[in-house]
């Protein structure tokens, strides 16, 4: 028997994954009307007609390779999938960001580095761990190596409680997990300690760029971005506070 040697369903959630082995080539799998040419084998192979389902997805293997299909509305046909078939409008430069440029995966050069993704992460900071920032720094960035971060903004949101806090100073961006503020800046400013003490409803924002002072790069290299309090640790207090950092990652070979 030529042609399909194999079929059966992987059925448990859709999409359905439909294992086959057949001794044509991929190309002539992908040949409108594959499936019905193949109906009698199917049959056989099955022992009755293939129930087939919009959401049948194909892998098959052939004595040059495998390759993966869906099935088409008709049921006649299947048709290989792939994220790209081509790359629109080459040449590109490598290291930019690809977007689709079509409803068919084609993908295009976007004109953007890499380094102009920006990066975003939130930290929820608990009553101890604010109480505790003058000795115990907390990160708020993500880690990733093989270059350094430049901070775009950092957005704090403090959610008080029943009991304000009191003392400590104002809160630093740094580079590493110094303690006391002893870390390379970050920021343009310094977040007010009057933040934690509840005195801005609406929080508070520090923008980058603001080196203090201007580091060498070996200085904070694969370095992440924390929090520290300056001048000593806040007394009493029971409030949290939602950190969002949006940073950019400059990667180097």
């Amino acid at each position: 028997m030529a042609g399909i040697q194999s079929i059966f369903r992987d059925q448990a959630y859709p999409p359905f994954i439909i294992r086959m082995v057949t001794d044509d080539s991929l190309t002539t799998v992908g040949t409108a009307g594959y499936l019905t040419a193949q109906a009698a084998n199917i049959a056989a192979l099955n022992g009755g007609d293939f129930e087939w389902d919009i959401n049948d997805f194909f892998l098959v293997s052939t004595p040059g390779g495998w390759g993966m299909f869906y099935i088409t509305p008709d049921f006649t046909s299947m048709v290989a999938f792939a994220l790209s078939t081509d790359i629109v409008n080459p040449p590109v430069d490598i290291g930019n960001i690809p977007i689709f440029d079509s409803t068919q995966g084609n993908l295009v050069d976007s004109g953007f580095d890499a380094g102009n993704i920006i990066y975003s992460s939130t930290t929820t900071l608990t009553s101890d761990q604010i109480k505790n920032l003058y000795e115990t720094p907390v990160v708020i960035s993500q880690a990733i190596l093989g270059g350094y971060f430049l901070l775009n903004v950092v957005y704090v949101n403090f959610v008080p409680n029943s009991v304000p806090y009191t003392g400590g100073g104002d809160i630093k961006i740094q580079y590493d997990n110094a303690p006391h503020g002893a870390g390379i800046g970050a920021a343009a400013r310094n977040l007010d300690k009057e933040l934690f003490y509840g005195d801005y409803p609406y929080g508070q924002l520090a923008f980058g760029y603001g080196f203090d002072p201007n580091p060498v790069i070996a200085d904070i290299w694969n370095h992440r971005f924390y929090l520290t309090n300056l001048d000593g640790a806040f007394a009493d207090g029971d409030g949290t506070a939602e950190v969002i950092c949006k940073y950019f990652f400059i990667r180097r070979a």
